[in-house]
C-alpha cells in the first residue's frame, strides 16, 4: 500500500503544478493567441466574462465528473438530471412558493438521482457505465413528463439573477457560485482522508479494500455530489435560460468528462484533479466561444469536442504505457545491481 500511495500521491508546489499542467496552458495560450488573431471581439471583457458565464455551468458539473473519474467510474446521468432539476426548480416557483424552496427541490432531485446511482454502483457491483445510462434516460423522461415536452417559464427576477446576475456589477453570479464549489471540492480532495482514500480507490481497488477503506461508501458519497452538483446547474441554467427546459442538459455530460479528461484525469481512475478539470472547462469553453465568433455550426463543436477528448485519453495512455516501461526498467536495473552484488559475496 505504501508503495501505491507514493505513486498515487499528487505533486505539490508550483514548480510540480507547471509541469503537471504545462500542455494544457501552452494549449491554451495558443488558442487564446487563435482567436484573438481571428476575432477581435474574442479578448474583450464582455466576452470575457460571457466565457466564463458559459463555461460554469459545465466546471461545477466537471468537478462532480472528476469524483466518479478518479473511482475509475463515471456519471453518464449528469445531463438528465440538470434538465429534471432545472424544470423541477421553476415548476415549484411558479406555484407561488418562495424561490429557495424551488432551488431547493432541483438540488434535491441531484441529490436523489446521485444517491440511487451510488448505492447500485457501489453495492451491486453494476458497471457505472450501465447504471448512470439508465438513470440518465429515467431523468430525461421525467423531465419530459413534468413540462409535457414545453418549456416552463419562470421571470422571478430573484431566482434569475442566479443566472443572469452580477456581483459587484462585473462578476457573474454563476462564476462565484463555481469558485466557491471548486474551493470546497479541492479541499475536500486534497485536505482529508476522503480525498485519499478516492486515490488510492482508483489507483487499486484491492489495496485499498486490505488497507480498511468503506470503498462502498465512499464510492455512494462521489455520486451524491456529482448527482447534487448537477442539480445545483441545473438550477443555475434554468435561472439563466428563465425557463426550465427538458433538454437543456443535453450533451452536458459529454462537456464534463471532456474538461475532466483534458484536465488530466485517467479515465481507469486514481488520477486527476479539480485544479485541473477547470483548466479543461477553460479549454472546451473558449473552443466553443471561438466557433460560435467564427460562425461555425455547432455540429463542428461536437466534432471538435470528440478529437479533443480522443487526443487527451491517447496522450494518457500514451505516458501511462512509458510510466511503466520506466519502472520496468527500474525494477530490472535494481535485480541485476541486487544479483551482482550476491554474486561479489
Amino acid at each position: 500500500m505504501n508503495k501505491q500511495a507514493k505513486t498515487l500521491k499528487q505533486p505539490n508546489g508550483l514548480r510540480s503544478y507547471l509541469s503537471k499542467y504545462l500542455g494544457v496552458y501552452v494549449f491554451l495560450l495558443v488558442m487564446i493567441v487563435g482567436m484573438t488573431l481571428i476575432s477581435d471581439k474574442f479578448l474583450t471583457l464582455s466576452n470575457i466574462l460571457n466565457i466564463l458565464r458559459q463555461i460554469s455551468v459545465n466546471a461545477i458539473i466537471a468537478f462532480g465528473m472528476t469524483y466518479c473519474i478518479l473511482l475509475g467510474g463515471i456519471d453518464l446521468s449528469v445531463g438528465a438530471v440538470i434538465c429534471v432539476g432545472g424544470v423541477l426548480c421553476a415548476k415549484v416557483i411558479n406555484t407561488g412558493a418562495n424561490i429557495y424552496l424551488g432551488i431547493l427541490a432541483g438540488i434535491a432531485v441531484g441529490v436523489a438521482a446521485g444517491l440511487f446511482n451510488g448505492l447500485l454502483v457501489s453495492r451491486t457491483g453494476i458497471p457505472a457505465f450501465v447504471v448512470t445510462l439508465c438513470s440518465q434516460s429515467i431523468c430525461n423522461g421525467m423531465a419530459y413528463i413534468l413540462t409535457k415536452g414545453s418549456p416552463i417559464s419562470c421571470n422571478n427576477e430573484k431566482f434569475t439573477w442566479f443566472g443572469n446576475g452580477y456581483v459587484a456589477e462585473i462578476i457573474p453570479v454563476p462564476v462565484i457560485i463555481m469558485l466557491v464549489i471548486f474551493a470546497i471540492t479541492l479541499f475536500l480532495l486534497v485536505r482529508t482522508s476522503f480525498g485519499k482514500h478516492l486515490y488510492a480507490i482508483g489507483g487499486n481497488r484491492d489495496c485499498a479494500r486490505y488497507a480498511g477503506i468503506n470503498i462502498e461508501r465512499d464510492e455512494t458519497i462521489c455520486y451524491v455530489i456529482s448527482g447534487t452538483l448537477a442539480g445545483v446547474a441545473g438550477v443555475i441554467l434554468a435561472a439563466r435560460m428563465y425557463s426550465g427546459q427538458p433538454n437543456a442538459g443535453d450533451g452536458y455530460e459529454l462537456n464534463a468528462i471532456a474538461a475532466t479528461v483534458i484536465g488530466g484525469a485517467s479515465m481507469t481512475g486514481g488520477i486527476g484533479s479539480v485544479a485541473g478539470t477547470i483548466l479543461g472547462a477553460l479549454v472546451i469553453g473558449i473552443m466553443n466561444n471561438g466557433l460560435n465568433l467564427m460562425k461555425a455550426q455547432y455540429y463542428y463543436q461536437t466534432i471538435a469536442k470528440g478529437v479533443v477528448i480522443l487526443a487527451a485519453v491517447l496522450l494518457d495512455t500514451y505516458k501511462r504505457k512509458l510510466q511503466v516501461r520506466k519502472q520496468l526498467e527500474a525494477a530490472a536495473h535494481e535485480a541485476k545491481a541486487e544479483s551482482a552484488k550476491n554474486q561479489s559475496n
